[in-house]
């Protein structure tokens, strides 16, 4: 009788052991879809950043560039002074949302949201370039007086990126001298 006893105090302790187990791993699996939601409030695979980049020239040009999730455009100058020319026409081009990623990356590495806000040059024959950046809640703008001289590297990439993704020669015009 006393090794019954043993044996049904043994299958107690068994069973509540099994049952603390239980509750300690669904604990711990709910802890890890809570934080798991929390990462990812929308529950999709889908980034929730907002990003819009928008590209300003001057000299003869005065035309931009903007681009709004993976929707890159072409916006001309309202001037136009080359009616005919592809710097005339308005281009919408969609880009990949690798292309997009590499170009956040870029931003991240480059620490482009922290750059001054202002570049200054000290020559009378400028020809501006504006960026213009907003990335989730967060705006910032660039300005550069040329878009060559004083104006750092990683700031002229993105007109640079642009008009390679564009895929249609719109480089500035430079007069001689």
């Amino acid at each position: 009788m006393q090794k019954e006893y043993l044996s049904d105090m043994n299958r107690t302790r068994i069973f509540k052991t099994l049952i603390i187990t239980s509750i300690s791993v669904i604990t711990i699996i709910s802890g890890c879809k809570k934080t798991t939601q929390q990462s990812n409030p929308t529950g999709t695979d889908k980034p929730t950043a907002r990003l819009e980049i928008y590209v300003d020239r001057g000299a003869f040009e005065y035309d931009s560039f903007s681009l709004r999730d993976t929707i890159l455009t072409y916006h001309p100058s309202e001037e136009g002074f080359e009616k005919d020319s592809t710097y005339s026409k308005k281009i919408v081009k969609h880009i990949s949302k690798k292309q997009k990623d590499s170009l956040l990356a870029y931003m991240i590495t480059h620490n482009v949201l922290n750059s001054s806000d202002h570049y200054n040059n000290e020559t009378t024959d400028n020809s501006l370039l504006q960026i213009t950046i907003i990335y989730n809640q967060n705006t910032k703008r660039i300005s550069c007086d040329d878009f060559q001289r004083g104006c750092p590297d990683k700031i002229q990439y993105f007109e640079e990126l642009f008009i390679q993704w564009i895929e249609v020669d719109l480089r500035r015009k430079l007069l001689p001298g």
